[in-house]
């Protein structure tokens, strides 16, 4: 699926937005989160999204903690003790009420 992951989440209340933010994703990845967004958008209300992980396991939960900065994304990944051949990409997409 590509992509970086980041502590970060950004927000992606435009087309461009969410553009850059898929830019690196493959595999049917950037169409996923496109469709994941228009879902998600509703008057009063921003979306966000963060690729939370790469690897053979998906993460046990995701939190989502809203401080100074913005929105941080801590996943509770577990302890692989497997060599990952094949990763797989985790992307966290989520919307939070307008202030």
């Amino acid at each position: 699926g590509g992509g970086s992951p980041s502590e970060m989440a950004f927000a992606l209340d435009t087309d461009q937005a969410v553009a850059d933010f898929v830019v690196g994703l493959q595999s049917g990845l950037p169409d996923e989160v496109t469709a994941a967004v228009e879902d998600l958008s509703a008057p009063g209300t921003t979306p966000y999204g963060a690729v939370v992980s790469t690897g053979c396991e998906p993460p046990r939960s995701v939190a989502i903690d809203a401080g100074e900065a913005g929105f941080q994304v801590v996943p509770a990944l577990p302890k692989s003790t497997v060599q990952c051949l094949a990763p797989v990409t985790y992307v966290v997409v989520f919307a939070v009420p307008d202030a």
